[in-house]
């Protein structure tokens, strides 16, 4: 295009394209147009990353998935334990809880998608330590006298398959970042 850039900001990454311009004296430079904003880049790679997906699915998936780990919580508080996985799956259950914020802050507020994604990754580890740990204190502890507790462990599993699902959007994200802007 010529006296400008074109930016096609639906669907696929920013396209630029050199343009000309006059200088004074009637010389004609062929010049690159500026850079993409980070944060535009940002938004168009999330945009590309999500496909169709309504933006809403993901607030109601994270509030089903949080008030599942306050039920899982709840019931693996009620039967306060002495044994030491229950220490260890306390400790677990907060390092997964900071991590898991943590998230947040380096894929949306830092823009850092590769530190996000190794966030991400052990924010699933420790989730699935957690889940195991959930399994052998449900064998350990009863609410009803003869019935394991395993209410935390079948609750838990959902956040689980969750992450595996955001582990999944930010590694296509973090693919996709590094790719070339797709010229028409």
């Amino acid at each position: 295009m010529i006296g400008g850039a074109n930016y096609r900001t639906e669907g696929a990454m920013p396209q630029s394209v050199p343009f000309v311009t006059r200088r004074p004296g009637g010389m004609y430079v062929v010049q690159e147009p500026p850079p993409i904003p980070m944060d535009v880049k940002f938004l168009i790679t999330l945009k590309r990353t999500l496909g169709d997906t309504p933006p809403w699915v993901f607030g109601v998936a994270w509030t089903i998935v949080y008030g599942l780990n306050a039920t899982a919580t709840y019931y693996f508080f009620q039967d306060f334990g002495d044994e030491p996985t229950f220490w260890y799956t306390f400790a677990l259950l907060l390092a997964n809880f900071m991590v898991n914020k943590m998230w947040t802050l380096f894929f949306f507020d830092l823009m850092l998608p590769v530190v996000a994604l190794v966030d991400i990754l052990l924010c699933l580890a420790s989730a699935i330590a957690v889940l195991v740990l959930f399994g052998i204190e449900a064998e350990s502890r009863e609410i009803v006298p003869k019935t394991p507790n395993w209410i935390p462990f079948g609750v838990w599993i959902p956040y689980v398959l969750w992450l595996v699902f955001v582990a999944y959007l930010n590694a296509r994200f973090v693919y996709l970042w590094d790719q070339k802007p797709r010229m028409p």
